[in-house]
């Protein structure tokens, strides 16, 4: 047996790494073993991967259109520069969902929204988006809705709808109407056409309903009324409709007697029994004529006298208060006229005060916690239900926009009493 002479040597390092060589008379193997921490992984195939999540920042885009779908595009980035594939909608404002979220195969994601009917003014959602499975944080996007002017009839001026009462956009007479001279102009008359016009006293003494005769009454008068180029359909006012009026009048900075909303009184016209008569319209630039008072008295004490109210859309219209009262069909979606509730209990309220029927507070309340002390007007109930809105020239402080009668029967006639129509696209 051959022997073979076998040398081992055995090296150790202690200071920085520990090394162990075997080394034989044929070949040496070497190795180095490395303290945790001193191992470059820098060129390492096995990489720890972690997916950023996509961002998303708010943004404001154009402004959107009345009763329109805008489809808005979703912004974000993506550090990893993935594509988003989802994207999710959510706590939406004054907007309803019209064309489902949805990213396309570039990762362009968007929404179709619309406002609510009727409305204009800020909206806003929120959303997310989703990229290569990783959900991006929370943002809000906010836009505004603008209105769309709508064409009215000769004397009629636009009224933008109400979502919350129900109304879209409609027309309505800038003056109480008057009477085309046609017939009688009375209680019995079912000839004369309503008109709105500066000119004229306002055709009062006239009934609700064709409860005497066939044709005759407010509401009949109105349906009655045409003109070229307009097919929607002519109707009474409806308490809704008046309502929509009312309450934008109170968000209506000018109206108020300080320029600041909720801050003193706003106009409830011609009201403090002097004179002791309905006015007629005699220059359209003086929106106290015929009252003797004028801008420059105190709120309270003459200011409130004001025959006009403007609208957020710039539309002015007179006499709302005032003057004479105006009767209202309860329900504009019904055909013909339609009574209030006639289980308030009689007597005159004021807006705070607790009502024990079937009134709803969207059919006679302000948004705010006004009363009479701003000229707002009083509410009284009662069983007769053919409600008369806005009060007469005797009526003092319980005249006002949203002052409200349901104690008179739908024949009644007084020389108090008139209507004005309005138009509905």
């Amino acid at each position: 047996m051959e022997k073979k002479n076998i040398m081992c040597h055995l090296k150790a390092l202690l200071f920085i790494s520990l090394s162990i060589s075997f080394i034989s008379c044929v070949s040496e193997v070497q190795v180095e073993l490395y303290p945790k921490g001193d191992l470059d992984t820098s060129s390492s195939p096995l990489e720890n991967v972690v997916d950023n999540p996509p961002l998303v920042s708010s943004s404001t885009p154009s402004n959107g259109t009345e009763d329109s779908e805008s489809i808005i595009a979703l912004n974000y980035t993506d550090s990893d520069s993935d594509l988003a594939t989802s994207c999710s909608v959510s706590n939406l404002s004054n907007v309803t969902i019209t064309t489902a979220c949805s990213c396309d195969g570039a990762g362009v994601c968007t929404v179709g929204v619309t406002g609510t009917s009727g409305y204009f003014g800020s909206a806003s959602f929120d959303y997310t988006v989703v990229s290569n499975s990783v959900t991006s944080n929370t943002t809000s996007i906010s836009y505004t809705i603008d209105s769309v002017a709508i064409s009215c009839p000769s004397g009629f001026v636009a009224v933008d709808g109400n979502g919350v009462l129900g109304t879209l956009d409609f027309c309505v007479m800038k003056y109480e109407a008057k009477c085309d001279g046609v017939g009688a102009c009375d209680a019995t008359d079912t000839t004369s056409l309503p008109i709105s016009q500066a000119a004229g006293s306002p055709w009062v003494s006239i009934r609700a309903d064709e409860s005497a005769i066939a044709g005759s009454g407010a509401q009949a008068r109105c349906e009655a009324m045409s003109e070229t180029g307009f097919t929607g359909t002519f109707s009474l006012i409806s308490n809704p409709e008046w309502m929509t009026i009312a309450r934008d009048i109170e968000n209506t900075a000018s109206n108020w007697s300080s320029g600041i909303i909720g801050s003193g009184h706003i106009p409830r016209g011609h009201s403090d029994n002097s004179p002791s008569n309905a006015l007629v319209v005699t220059d359209v630039n003086d929106p106290y004529i015929g009252t003797g008072n004028n801008s420059g008295e105190a709120a309270g004490s003459g200011w409130e006298q004001k025959r006009t109210h403007t609208l957020s859309n710039g539309s002015e219209i007179w006499d709302l208060s005032g003057n004479v009262h105006e009767r209202v069909d309860w329900d504009s979606t019904s055909a013909g006229f339609t009574l209030g509730p006639v289980d308030e209990a009689l007597g005159s309220n004021e807006f705070g005060d607790a009502k024990v029927g079937s009134l709803l507070n969207d059919s006679y309340l302000p948004e705010g916690a006004y009363t009479s002390v701003n000229s707002f007007g009083v509410w009284v109930g009662g069983g007769s239900g053919a409600a008369l809105r806005g009060g007469h020239w005797a009526d003092d402080s319980n005249a006002g926009p949203f002052a409200l009668l349901l104690n008179f029967p739908p024949w009644m006639s007084m020389v108090t009493i008139g209507f004005r129509c309005s138009y509905r696209p």
